[in-house]
């Protein structure tokens, strides 16, 4: 695939969430919020679960606390009752299940995995979908020294990136469309 085919979603992306089953949509105006709408079922009770709909924005909202680490029993549709549970796929970063819903992005559907963990950001496409979609990095901070400490020693100069802070970073570079920056970034990149 060349990589003029590559597509990307952006941070903060709105997503239009659908059963995979019978096709109603999740998104729901709550109290003036956008918000995603599940059924969910924890420690054997079910609960309403209402979740951010934009991309890499963890917001959650439950009829019930759910405890640090808590994971859902089952991830319900609303409407057709059936479960989004995909036991086929774990989550990438915790082995968590995860629930599958179809998403509307760059003019087509696509599978979405959402991890069932409290807590747990982890989120992703099916293998296919990740060689044409990419999820955008959000710009890395640079460490500095503390103010306190800066102010007497005269050391100006950042901590620098970790080796995995900067391959995050380059990561950035290589999905920007004017490629080959020399002094800070051509286009303004955040």
């Amino acid at each position: 695939m060349l990589d003029h085919d590559v597509k990307y979603l952006k941070f903060k992306t709105y997503l239009n969430t659908y059963c995979p089953h019978c096709h109603s949509g999740f998104n729901v105006e709550k109290k003036d919020l956008k918000q995603i709408e599940f059924k969910a079922i924890y420690e054997g009770e079910e609960i309403d679960l209402y979740l951010s709909p934009y991309l890499d924005v963890f917001e959650i909202e439950s009829s019930v606390d759910i405890k640090k680490d808590g994971t859902l029993d089952d991830l319900i549709c609303p409407h057709c009752k059936k479960s989004l549970l995909n036991k086929d796929v774990p989550c990438g970063e915790c082995g968590s299940p995860v629930a599958e819903v179809i998403i509307s992005a760059l003019s087509g559907l696509i599978p979405f995995y959402i991890c069932t963990k409290y807590g747990c950001e982890w989120h992703g496409l099916t293998k296919r979908d990740e060689r044409r979609i990419k999820l955008k990095i959000p710009r890395q901070d640079m460490p500095e020294q503390d103010q306190t400490l800066r102010v007497h020693n005269f050391q100006e100069v950042p901590y620098g990136y970790t080796t995995e802070l900067a391959l995050l970073e380059a990561g950035r570079c290589l999905q920007c469309k004017k490629p080959l920056c020399v002094e800070g970034c051509p286009v303004n990149v955040p």
